[in-house]
């Protein structure tokens, strides 16, 4: 067990980093309400386990590791985060009301109302009781009197609030957070077993409480045989392909994408059959498979747009996958143009799978 106060130490000496395989923060600020409630009302919100980074781990393979914020430095890295990454992000903005994530400003309006001891959330328009204090402000602080004196209270109820504010800053300091190190066997020789180990663990961890979606375990497994395999890691080239789509026009979500991959690398998109053929590939193969996904799913968003159908006017954003690997395997894998007819079959064929709704969007499903 570790008091807050000593954890939010390490947190902001950046002793906590990340392994590229697992997915980025993702918690909406309603969960990190609920975490800040729990703590506050002294229930317990699950352990947080970690494992020890030798040092020669981080001097040599710094670039397998990302820090929980950007503004940490990877060097100062000395546990590596197996189950908890969510939670710790989460203590951060609700200390600091902001942090920098994988390049994304994250803003957090956390406030507290003594009187009723309730967090509110407070966004856009929807500001929160005028009696609510910003919690950040609270946490920061040596003293709250300055805090409550910047109000106009009576003084009944100036003790009151007093009272509520330094009980809401007392508990994060003295709340007692599980830690839980789990052994690993470092072999810096065999690095693959160590990222196989990390992602069974990652991927055991998480079969309970928030799952982990099919889409993040599909780049937790393949990005952690990239970055064993001594290649670029795979999450770091799949989020590069969705930001050249995006500025191409293109705003398609992670799922689809992830379907169309293994559609076009295994033929399969049930992950229990593809995951027999992706386990014998080797790493430079999945980022090979990547760049002809890419290729086939512009080709078709290239040629909707050509002729004027648009992805949010489909029935499912998962539509693109059939045609994506249609043109993989017929074109693009053997070198053809791609002629005006089968132009006019796909967009027929999107807007008749649109009509009449028998398109499932869901990922261990058929594709029909």
């Amino acid at each position: 067990m570790q008091a807050l106060s000593k954890l939010y130490e390490e947190l902001e000496l950046g002793y906590f980093v990340v392994p590229e395989i697992q997915r980025g923060f993702v918690w909406r600020s309603s969960q990190v309400l609920e975490l800040a409630a729990s703590i506050y009302k002294k229930l317990p919100i699950g352990a947080i386990c970690v494992c020890n980074m030798p040092r020669e781990l981080v001097e040599e393979y710094k670039y397998l590791f990302k820090p929980l914020v950007d503004d940490y430095n990877i060097e100062n890295g000395r546990y590596i985060v197996i189950d908890g990454r969510q939670r710790l992000t989460s203590l951060l903005l609700i200390k600091n009301g902001k942090a920098r994530v994988e390049n994304k400003d994250k803003r957090l309006d956390l406030y507290f109302n003594p009187r009723d001891a309730r967090f509110q959330l407070a966004r856009g328009r929807r500001r929160p009781d005028e009696d609510s204090f910003k919690v950040s402000d609270v946490l920061h602080a040596d003293d709250v009197d300055e805090i409550v004196e910047s109000r106009q209270l009576s003084d009944a109820l100036r003790k009151t609030v007093k009272k509520e504010l330094n009980k809401l800053r007392d508990v994060f300091r003295n709340y007692q957070v599980p830690i839980v190190n789990v052994e690993t066997e470092w072999d810096k020789d065999d690095l693959i077993k160590v990222f196989e180990r990390w992602s069974e663990m990652f991927v055991r961890l998480n079969s309970r409480g928030t799952r982990v979606k099919l889409p993040d375990l599909v780049l937790a497994l393949i990005t952690g045989k990239t970055v064993a395999g001594g290649v670029e890691p795979f999450r770091r080239r799949f989020h590069e392909m969705m930001e050249h789509l995006s500025k191409k026009g293109y705003d398609v979500d992670s799922p689809p994408l992830i379907r169309a991959y293994l559609a076009i690398s295994t033929g399969m998109v049930k992950f229990k059959e593809a995951s027999v053929k992706l386990d014998g590939m080797k790493p430079y193969e999945y980022l090979e498979y990547l760049i002809k996904t890419e290729r086939a799913v512009v080709k078709v968003l290239d040629i909707m747009k050509e002729l004027g159908v648009r992805l949010r006017y489909l029935q499912s954003n998962y539509l693109p996958v059939v045609p994506s690997m249609a043109i993989h395997n017929k074109y693009l894998a053997t070198n053809k143009i791609i002629d005006a007819e089968f132009k006019k079959d796909l967009i027929s064929w999107l807007v008749h799978a649109s009509f009449d709704g028998r398109y499932t969007g869901r990922l261990e499903s058929d594709l029909l």
